[in-house]
């Protein structure tokens, strides 16, 4: 059950919002915004739980040096404390028990919040700067199952520049993260011809897809073990139109893949459903409620036989259609390299960073992974990946399951991805690792230094795998890059702060009107929905419309 508060403290309704938040394992959006994207709960307490959820690595220490603070409400306990310690008017409102045990320990706990931010080895996590300057641009994926990449480009170009293309995955464009980029994005994003959908998290069925090489398995249908909320799903189902790999053998005569996509919540599900059926036009994902830990495969459906057939259920569990030949597997995981997550955006950078909740998180995708490898024995291909930078999540699991398999499972190098730099890592303790040949396969992105969130894949390749069919076409991947459309170039950080700076030549007052438009476009952003959307779009294009006719009469003026 979980605590609630029915007092009159102006802390309550924080509190209770934090206990669902940690009761149901959700983040603080999906808890405060309705189903039709209305904040549920007042801007103070959203600002509240956000302050909360930043510092509670400094909050859990604090009460582990301090055990005799107890409470039956830990989303109170733990408003009250960061009020008194972290927050800005250093004090409590209103009374109650909690209070009093908290300001009879006040000294004690002022003291130890010193000492802790003392002996760690970074920075107060409520003054800890990135380590290096770094912008993270907008990504945009045009969704090529619904768009043409070439007309939804010039679309975008009319409305949005600079736009950038991406080095490294196809049919991604970069652009910079401005409010005012982000409504006029709105549009293309509510008719699908666009996915909002960060770099790294592109590599996950790029790799799956591009990343061995010229291989085909016999049969060639997908399973997305977490897909929701569908972003890896939808661009997986892009991928693999456009390779054309469902012409691979006489047992998938009607020549198209089918992606399985599985998420056991279903609220989850319903969601996912919901995208694919905007995303996803051609029916090729279908959609099940089903935990992938309750499923097994090599025995079930024949596409031949029924392409739409449901999966089958038995005592055993679930058993998936005997054509999968490939999964991507993306489970839960701490989520220290996203850069935008409130709740753990101030974990400790140190990729070797481990507590209890790390170690239980990498023993769920150690048992999550090996059900993939050894439950499936018709699967030849499984991409693991997570956006975690911590190497007991990462390579640990990886090194766990190829220990486990004996020999069964390989690491492959993804040729998609032969020129990222950045690779694995070794145990810091000098303990048994991955060797150097495995650690250069797997990939690693770090989000101070590579301008996306932090991510890690991994592809594992069964030793036994044979290439039944060899794809000419693809079987050395070439970039993009080498086909730019005219008038468009690679992006290589342009929007980076420094070289940002030296490029532009507008004055100060311009840059504070657009810094205090971005602010309010900014703070408006929540209510365009609907026809709202409209509306703001019609006044962003007015006032652009109004600059281009001032910039004429200056240069009239001038001449």
């Amino acid at each position: 059950m979980v605590p609630t508060s029915t007092s009159s403290s102006p802390f309550a309704p924080a509190a209770n919002i934090l206990n669902r938040i940690w009761s149901t394992q959700k983040g603080l959006k999906s808890v405060v915004y309705s189903s039709q994207g209305e904040l549920t709960c007042s801007k103070t307490t959203f600002a509240q739980c956000s302050h909360v959820l930043e510092h509670k690595s400094t909050l859990d220490r604090l009460l582990k040096e301090v055990p005799y603070l107890q409470a039956k409400n830990k989303g109170l306990l733990y408003v009250l404390l960061y009020e008194l310690l972290i927050g800005p008017n250093k004090r409590i409102r209103g009374g109650g028990a909690i209070k009093r045990q908290l300001m009879a320990q006040e000294n004690i706990l002022k003291e130890k919040l010193k000492e802790i931010n003392a002996s760690s080895l970074r920075k107060p996590c409520f003054s800890d700067p990135p380590l290096k300057p770094t912008v993270i641009p907008r990504y945009v994926r045009i969704n090529t199952l619904v768009a043409d990449s070439s007309t939804t480009l010039q679309k975008l170009r009319q409305r949005i520049r600079p736009i950038y293309i991406d080095p490294d995955v196809p049919d991604l464009l970069v652009i910079d993260a401005t409010p005012e980029n982000r409504a006029l994005l709105q549009e293309f994003v509510l008719s699908n011809e666009i996915v909002l959908q960060d770099k790294s998290s592109c590599f996950s069925a790029l790799c799956l897809v591009h990343g061995y090489g010229g291989k085909k398995s016999s049969h060639c249908d997908f399973l997305d073990a977490c897909a929701a909320p569908g972003n890896k799903t939808s661009h997986l189902a892009a991928l693999v139109q456009s390779q054309n790999l469902g012409n691979c053998d006489n047992h998938n005569t009607e020549g198209t893949s089918v992606i399985y996509a599985l998420d056991k919540s279903p609220q989850r599900c319903a969601l996912l459903k919901r995208r694919m059926m905007g995303l996803v036009p051609d029916k090729s994902v279908q959609c099940y409620n089903v935990d992938f830990l309750e499923t097994y495969g090599g025995a079930g459906i024949n596409s031949k036989e029924n392409k739409d057939a449901e999966v089958k259920q038995y005592a055993r569990g679930t058993t998936l259609p005997e054509n999968i030949r490939a999964i991507l597997l993306d489970p839960s995981c701490s989520g220290s390299g996203m850069t935008s997550n409130h709740t753990e955006q101030y974990l400790d950078r140190d990729p070797y960073f481990m507590d209890e909740r790390i170690r239980a998180l990498s023993d769920f995708q150690f048992l999550a992974l090996k059900h993939a490898t050894c439950n499936f024995p018709l699967v030849d291909r499984v991409v693991y990946s997570t956006c975690s930078r911590y190497y007991q999540e990462n390579e640990g699991v990886i090194k766990r399951i190829l220990d486990f398999t004996t020999g069964e499972w390989q690491l492959v190098a993804p040729s998609c991805l032969k020129h990222w730099h950045r690779r694995g890592l070794f145990p810091k303790d000098g303990s048994d690792g991955l060797t150097f040949d495995q650690a250069r396969c797997v990939i690693r992105v770090d989000p101070e230094l590579d301008a996306t969130n932090g991510f890690f894949v991994a592809c594992l390749e069964r030793t036994n795998f044979k290439d039944n069919e060899s794809d000419k076409t693809s079987s050395t991947w070439k970039s993009h890059a080498d086909t730019l459309p005219e008038g468009m170039e690679l992006y290589h950080n342009q929007f980076d702060d420094s070289l940002k700076a030296s490029a532009q030549s507008s004055d100060t007052s311009k840059l504070s009107n657009k810094r205090k438009s971005s602010d309010l476009e900014a703070r408006s952003l929540d209510r365009n929905i609907g026809t709202h959307i409209k509306k703001r779009l019609k006044k962003v294009e007015w006032k652009r419309q109004q600059r281009l006719k001032k910039k004429e009469r200056l240069k009239r003026k001038n001449a």
